[in-house]
């Protein structure tokens, strides 16, 4: 999986500000993307969540309107700022 996020000021046609690639852990339905000692964790479900943990301390958490819009994609809708696809 690839996780590609973009500030709140850039239009996803933009150059992403991060891009991630990571690992679907299919009994959670979660992915996991990590960057340092930064790590992404996206768990599907009937409310997606996004969970950025910093040295295993929870940083963010929210819910996330997730869409999928094709056989690899899925893309945040409710301020369209990051996506994710099967690589």
């Amino acid at each position: 999986m690839r996780y590609a996020s973009w500030k709140s000021t850039q239009q996803m046609s933009d150059t992403p500000e991060l891009v991630l690639n990571g690992n679907y852990v299919e009994k959670d339905n979660t992915f996991l993307f990590s960057k340092g000692s930064y790590r992404y964790v996206v768990t599907m479900g009937d409310k997606a969540t996004l969970k950025v943990q910093h040295n295993g301390k929870t940083i963010l958490q929210k819910m996330l309107k997730m869409k999928f819009t094709g056989q690899k994609h899925y893309k945040e809708i409710s301020k369209g700022r990051f996506c994710m696809e099967r690589v």
